[in-house]
């Protein structure tokens, strides 16, 4: 692999982590604040760094549709957790394998019995290398 300076970037992309003039921060928000929202100009340049084409109608529809999730976060981070453990998952499970036991074992010419083509003990399969 070559140094970063023999890499190219395609035309009008930007180095990781800078944002778009026109980038609304996405970031912290203080508890209770509305989601700054998400307008079409945002859609497409998340869009353009995904290299995804979207049209006029749907960098309008993912504008509105993003914009509803945004808020659903903003009410979510405004809820007092200060008093919730974290969880690794919603609901506490046990272990739900069997014990392990030693039980009595195929003899090879039962493991063979219904084996399509056998040679001895052994499974007969096609060769796969030439």
């Amino acid at each position: 692999m070559g140094d970063k300076s023999s890499r190219t970037k395609s035309p009008g992309t930007k180095s990781p982590g800078m944002k778009s003039p026109g980038m609304k921060s996405l970031g912290t928000k203080s508890p209770g604040m509305k989601s700054p929202g998400m307008d079409a100009t945002t859609v497409e340049y998340v869009a353009r760094l995904s290299r995804v084409d979207l049209s006029h109608e749907e960098r309008a529809l993912f504008a509105g549709q993003l914009s509803a999730i945004l808020d659903y976060i903003a009410q979510l981070n405004a809820l007092d957790t200060s008093n919730v453990l974290p969880l690794a998952q919603a609901v506490e499970i046990a272990n739900v394998l069997r014990e392990d036991v030693v039980t009595e074992s195929l003899t090879p010419a039962e493991a063979i019995a219904n084996a399509p083509d056998k040679s001895g003990s052994f499974y007969k399969v096609p060769a796969i290398l030439e």
